[in-house]
């Protein structure tokens, strides 16, 4: 069923699995692990911007 969907032979998936990674494939995989790494650093900034424009905006209101 796999190999239907791939559009490949039940052969050349099978071969296909037994080899090493790719250039591609672990330089995906080193990017991937940078952006996890990175992800909660910027969705902080993000927010901390979101909350001070919502602090500056709330300034000039009464309470």
């Amino acid at each position: 069923m796999a190999c239907r969907v791939l559009g490949v032979s039940t052969s050349g998936y099978y071969e296909a699995q037994g080899r090493p990674p790719s250039a591609l494939d672990i330089e995906g995989a080193y990017l991937l692990s940078a952006i996890r790494d990175i992800s909660p650093y910027l969705l902080k900034a993000a927010l901390a911007r979101r909350w001070s424009a919502g602090a500056e905006a709330r300034r000039g209101q009464p309470t």
